[in-house]
């Protein structure tokens, strides 16, 4: 790619860390022009040989790409590189996608910097490690101004096979992605107090990944109730009460101590649903449990409404 001062349809990628390299590794490989910078140059340097050009400067980088995506560690990190007058008219007319993890109102701050700079904007999340980029299963989530992504969805396709548009609020990646995030987390910690439970009695738990498509089932089967009982908030049902997964619980978390088995885990799903029991719960279906995580935002948004209350009388 010639460094001019010619705007082109190549991909610049600021942050050349795991993520932003995997990024930038994936886009050359479906045959786009990329041009890649970071603080560190020799990092950069390293891209070479993949197709990807090193720019000189981060303004090198922002007059000859089009689009423009960014994935550093944090967003004040990226603030820090972005927000100068003189980036941000590099930027007007182009599309940003940020692939930096944030929240939601930060996020929706950045959208609305970026509307009013003539910025196209995109928030972006990869659902997966860096290893996966640009491979079919690797699940992508975009969120934002339609039209930037309309005018760039072939060259952002390139990142993985299962790319997700999730609409205009430029939030709801975010949100996705640090949902997911933490759905992630519960699932593996899971399966790994699972692995150490089957260890302690000298069962080798490398059996668990064959089990695991004949355990799915139950799993899905939960999901589509729980989404049924959550939307109406009802959560009546002749299966297994809250009352009888807490015993179990109990059950489990006493097996644990017998094994020497760590049941911190154990300890604070046992905690939920004590929590839930306490709001009287405990004769409804395990998706009551959604009310516990709610609470705190519900009595959140309470105390905000008595506190607006109270300031106009």
């Amino acid at each position: 790619m010639a460094q001019s001062s010619k705007q082109s349809d190549g991909v610049g990628v600021i942050g050349t860390g795991l993520m932003g390299s995997a990024i930038a590794r994936a886009l050359a490989r479906g045959g786009q022009e990329v041009m890649a910078w970071n603080r560190t140059m020799a990092k950069v340097e390293a891209l070479r040989s993949d197709g990807i050009e090193p720019a000189r400067s981060l303004n090198c980088l922002l007059e000859n790409c089009g689009l423009i995506i960014i994935c550093v560690s944090d967003y004040d990190s990226a603030a820090e590189l972005l927000f100068t007058a003189q980036v941000e008219q590099r930027l007007k007319g182009r599309v940003l996608v940020n692939h930096t993890t944030g929240v939601a109102p930060v996020v929706r701050k950045w959208a609305a910097w970026a509307a009013q700079n003539d910025i196209g904007y995109l928030d972006a999340a990869i659902m997966n490690y860096p290893k996966a980029v640009g491979r079919e299963d690797c699940l992508v989530l975009y969120s934002g101004c339609t039209a930037s992504y309309q005018r760039h969805s072939a060259q952002l396709a390139n990142l993985g096979g299962q790319v997700k548009y999730l609409g205009e609020d430029p939030a709801s990646a975010s949100c996705f992605d640090l949902g997911l995030m933490g759905f992630y987390y519960a699932t593996i910690l899971g399966f790994l107090q699972c692995a150490a439970s089957l260890s302690s009695e000298g069962i080798d738990p490398a059996i668990l990944p064959s089990m695991m498509p004949l355990f799915r089932p139950i799993i899905e089967d939960t999901f589509g109730i729980a989404n049924q009982m959550i939307s109406k908030r009802r959560y009546e049902g002749q299966q297994a009460t809250i009352d009888t997964h807490f015993a179990a619980l109990g059950f489990l978390r006493a097996r644990a101590a017998e094994e020497n088995v760590a049941s911190d885990l154990l300890a604070t799903l046992e905690n939920l649903l004590g929590a839930a029991i306490d709001i009287g719960y405990g004769a409804q279906e395990l998706p009551a449990v959604f009310e516990v995580f709610a609470a705190r935002k519900d009595k959140a948004a309470h105390r905000q409404t008595h506190h607006i209350i109270s300031k106009a009388v």
